[in-house]
């Protein structure tokens, strides 16, 4: 088990790197939240509670890592992931209804 020091050496290390490379090509947090409120508009398409749900707690799960390490990196870092999370699901929910095609309506239907 390493220390305490040993793990904030690390994670300075860390922030030195361009997101990019510090990502190790993962997507920007920004998109996986959108791909996670997809999901959940996908599995409760009429829901509109359920993202803000799924957000909150999220929001709930990162927190206590964004405390612990709130003093490596800069404050705008942490506000950019914290404020825009539950948001970008919300957002992302929307988007199994604007992306899926139009059902043609059925044959005989409003005659």
């Amino acid at each position: 088990m390493r220390d305490s020091t040993q793990i904030k050496a690390a994670l300075a290390a860390l922030a030195r790197h361009p997101p990019a490379r510090r990502n190790g090509g993962a997507p920007h947090p920004a998109l996986t939240s959108l791909i996670a409120g997809a999901v959940a508009g996908w599995i409760a398409p009429a829901s509109q509670v359920m993202p803000w749900l799924l957000g909150g707690l999220l929001l709930a799960a990162f927190i206590p890592q964004h405390l612990r390490l709130w003093s490596i990196f800069p404050l705008w870092y942490h506000l950019t992931f914290l404020v825009t999370l539950a948001p970008l699901i919300v957002l992302g929910s929307r988007l199994p209804r604007v992306l899926a095609p139009a059902t043609p309506a059925a044959p005989g239907a409003g005659s």
